[in-house]
C-alpha cells in the first residue's frame, strides 16, 4: 500500500490572529451567558432552553483554540509570493478539523441569534 502525501494549506497570519481573538471573545461571552443560565436569583427560564447551544458554542470555540494553539506553538511560516503576506502552513487534517469546527460554531451561533442572543462583541 502506498501512503498518500498529505496536502499542505496556508492561512494568513493576520486572519489566524483574528480567528484566535474572535474565538477567545466568544468563549468569554458564552461563559458569561452560561453563568446567567445557572444564576439562581435571575429569571432565566428562557436561557435554560439555550443551554445545549451555549455548550456547543463553548465546545467548538475551545476546540478551535486548542487546535490553533497546538499548531502555533512551533509554527511553520512562509511568505506568499503574490500578496507578500506571511502565512502559516497547516496540514490538511488540521484545516479540515478547523473547517468542521467553524461550521459547527457558525450554525450554533445562528440558533442562538434566533433566540435574540449573541456571543459576538460589537
Amino acid at each position: 500500500m502506498s501512503k498518500k502525501a498529505e496536502q499542505l494549506y496556508t492561512l494568513p497570519v493576520v486572519y489566524t490572529e483574528e480567528l484566535v481573538r474572535e474565538t477567545e471573545e466568544q468563549i468569554s461571552v458564552a461563559t458569561d451567558l452560561l453563568e446567567d443560565v445557572f444564576d439562581k436569583k435571575a429569571d432565566n427560564s428562557n436561557l435554560k432552553n439555550m443551554t445545549p447551544t451555549i455548550i456547543e458554542i463553548l465546545w467548538s470555540n475551545f476546540s478551535i483554540l486548542s487546535a490553533l494553539n497546538k499548531e502555533l506553538e512551533d509554527p511553520t511560516l512562509h511568505v506568499n509570493e503574490q500578496t507578500q503576506e506571511e502565512e502559516y502552513i497547516f496540514l490538511e487534517d488540521i484545516i479540515y478539523s478547523l473547517q468542521n469546527l467553524l461550521v459547527t460554531r457558525h450554525y450554533a451561533n445562528i440558533r442562538l441569534n434566533r433566540l435574540s442572543y449573541s456571543v459576538s462583541l460589537h
